[in-house]
C-alpha cells in the first residue's frame, strides 16, 4: 500500500500581500528584499516576472535556495541573506540579458510576485508588485504660496524634471509650528500640483509645507521646508497724497483707517513707483506705525511721478493701493 508523505506540524509558508520591499533601483539594477514568512524553515523560495502589461501569466522566474545562489542563467549579480531572516537580491539587465526570450529594459514596467517552500511545500504566491529599472525621481521644483484666508494655506510647486518614469503621484507634508503639532501628510493626483489642509487653521500661525515626488518604485527627497502664516494678504491702503515736495523729493502720506489686515498684524508698508512698464519698489516703511515716506527719486522739477502703496504682514504683500 502506499505510504502517505510525511508531514510537519504547521502551515505552508503565507507572504504577506505586498511581500516584496524595494530597496535600490536604477536604469541597470532592481534590489528587493523580503522577511521570511513565520513557521516552519524556508527551503527554497521562487521569485517570478512577468511585463506590466496584463497579458499572459508571468512564465519567467527563478528558484532560489536559502543555503545557495540562485541557479544560473537568472538575471541574478548578488544574493546575500540578511539578519531576522531578511534576503535581498538584485536583479540586473546585464545578467538579464542571457535569459532566453526576456531582457529587462530600462525605463520599463516589471510585474513581480513570490512564494516559499517549506517542509509541507509550496504556499501560494503573494500579490503581485510593479516596479521598473530606473533612476530616482527628480525633487518637485519651486514649492510657493498659492493662496491663503484666515483658516486655510494653500502651496503649489512645479513638475520636476523627468528621469525615465512618470510621478504617480505628490505626497506633502505640512506642520503647525506655533503649536508644534504632529507632522500630516496630502497625498495628489500627478495633474494637481497643488495642496491645502483640510483642517481649519489658526490665523496667524506659521506653518511649515514640503513636497515629495513619487514614481512607481520610490519617492524623491523632500524639498525645502516652506514656511507660511495663515491669514488673509491685507487691504491695500488709502491713495496716497503728498504732504510736502521740493525739487528733489516728494513725502507722501496715507491712511490704513478702515482697512482690514487680514487677521494678522502688519509689519510695514512698501512704496512703489511708475519705470514706464511697471510699478518699482522704491522703499519701505520701518514698521507699519509710520504712515508716510520720503521719495528721494525726483531728478527734475515739474516731472511727474506715479506712486503707490501696499500692506505687509508675514502672510504677504497685499495690493497697491489706488
Amino acid at each position: 500500500t502506499a505510504t502517505a508523505p510525511a508531514l510537519r506540524a504547521g502551515a505552508r509558508p503565507v507572504f504577506v500581500h505586498n511581500g516584496l520591499s524595494l530597496i535600490l533601483a536604477n536604469k541597470n539594477d532592481l534590489q528587493l528584499e523580503w522577511q521570511a514568512p513565520k513557521g516552519l524553515p524556508i527551503m527554497n523560495y521562487e521569485l517570478r516576472v512577468g511585463d506590466d502589461d496584463d497579458a499572459g501569466p508571468m512564465i519567467h522566474g527563478w528558484t532560489i535556495g536559502t543555503a545557495t545562489a540562485p541557479a544560473a542563467n537568472s538575471w541574478t549579480s548578488k544574493i546575500e541573506n540578511r539578519p531576522l531572516d531578511i534576503t535581498r537580491l538584485t536583479v540586473s539587465i546585464e545578467t538579464g540579458a542571457s535569459l532566453p526570450a526576456f531582457n529587462l529594459l530600462a525605463n520599463s514596467y516589471y510585474r513581480f510576485k513570490i512564494r516559499a517552500q517549506n517542509e509541507n511545500g509550496w504556499g501560494p504566491f503573494s500579490g503581485i508588485q510593479s516596479f521598473s529599472l530606473a533612476e530616482a525621481p527628480n525633487p518637485a521644483a519651486s514649492l510657493r504660496y498659492l493662496s491663503s484666508t484666515e483658516k486655510t494655506l494653500a502651496v503649489q510647486w512645479d513638475e520636476p524634471p523627468a528621469t525615465g518614469i512618470p510621478i504617480v503621484r505628490y505626497e506633502v507634508e505640512w506642520q503647525d509650528l506655533t503649536s508644534n503639532s504632529e507632522i500630516y501628510k496630502i497625498t495628489t493626483s500627478p495633474a494637481f500640483k497643488t495642496a491645502s489642509p483640510s483642517l481649519p487653521l489658526t490665523t496667524g500661525s506659521s506653518y511649515s509645507f514640503r513636497v515629495s515626488g513619487c514614481t512607481i518604485n520610490e519617492c524623491s527627497a523632500f524639498t525645502n521646508k516652506t514656511v507660511l502664516v495663515a491669514g488673509s494678504k491685507p487691504e491695500a491702503p488709502s491713495a496716497p497724497s503728498i504732504k510736502a515736495s521740493t525739487i528733489n523729493d516728494i513725502t507722501l502720506t496715507w491712511s490704513y483707517v478702515g482697512k482690514y489686515n487680514g487677521g494678522v498684524a502688519l509689519t510695514h508698508y512698501n512704496v512703489k513707483y511708475w519705470d514706464g512698464s511697471d510699478y518699482v519698489h522704491a522703499g519701505s516703511t520701518s514698521d507699519a506705525s509710520t504712515h508716510a515716506f520720503l521719495f528721494p527719486g525726483c531728478s527734475a522739477a515739474q516731472q511727474t511721478w506715479y506712486l503707490r502703496v501696499s500692506a505687509v504682514s508675514p502672510v504677504g504683500e497685499g495690493p497697491l493701493s489706488p
